[in-house]
C-alpha cells in the first residue's frame, strides 16, 4: 500500500477525477459525488494521486490491500529462489586423505547445483599463537582448494579472520572476483 494512499472520508480536495473502471467513467466531480458513488456501489473511494484535481479510484481498498500484500510475497520469494545459495565445509588442520577427498567431492556436487562453497579451517588451542601452524594451514586450505575437481572461480581468495582461514568459491558462471 502506497503511505500517500487516502480512503474516502481522508480525503481533503473539494473535487477530484473520478475513474470507475467497470463502467469507463473519468471526469472531474464534487467530492460528496464521488463519495455518494462509491457508496452506491458497496466500495471505497481511493484517492491515487496528489495531482492538482487529485485522481480518485472506486475500488474494493481491502481487497486491492489484499492483492498488494500477496504481490509483494510473489516477489520476495522470486528473490529467495534467485538468491544463490552458500555452503559451508569446515576442515581441520590434521584432517586426513581421505576425509579430504570425501570433502572435495562434496564440495564439486554444491558447484554443479550453482552453489557458492565456503570452505573454512578454523585454528584452536595453541595452533592460534604458533606461526608455523598458522602457515601449515593456509598451505593445507590453499592445498584442498588446489585439488578440487573441475573448473571454479575464486569469490572470495584465502584470508585469515581472527582465527579462521576462508575462502569463498563458486562454479565457472557465478561472478569472479
Amino acid at each position: 500500500m502506497k503511505p500517500e494512499m487516502r480512503v474516502n472520508e481522508q480525503i481533503e480536495s473539494e473535487t477530484v477525477r473520478l475513474i470507475i473502471e467497470d463502467e469507463g467513467f473519468n471526469e472531474v466531480v464534487q467530492l460528496s459525488v464521488a463519495n455518494r458513488a462509491a457508496v452506491n456501489r458497496g466500495l471505497d473511494l481511493v484517492q491515487i494521486n496528489t495531482a492538482d484535481v487529485p485522481v480518485c479510484k472506486v475500488m474494493d481498498f481491502s481487497r486491492y490491500v489484499y492483492e498488494q500484500k500477496m504481490e509483494e510475497k510473489k516477489r520476495a520469494k522470486q528473490q529467495r529462489a534467485t538468491a544463490i545459495k552458500t555452503k559451508e565445509i569446515h576442515l581441520s588442520i590434521d584432517i586426513g586423505e581421505n576425509d579430504c577427498k570425501v570433502k572435495q567431492g562434496q564440495i564439486r556436487k554444491f558447484l554443479d547445483q550453482g552453489m557458492q562453497v565456503r570452505v573454512m579451517l578454523r585454528l584452536t588451542g595453541r595452533a592460534k599463537g604458533n606461526q608455523d601452524m598458522i602457515n601449515r594451514a593456509r598451505d593445507k586450505v590453499e592445498l584442498f582448494i588446489q585439488n578440487i575437481p573441475g573448473k571454479f572461480a575464486f569469490v572470495q581468495s584465502v584470508q585469515l579472520h581472527s582465527d579462521t582461514f576462508s575462502v569463498v568459491i563458486a562454479s565457472r558462471g557465478d561472478k569472479e572476483a
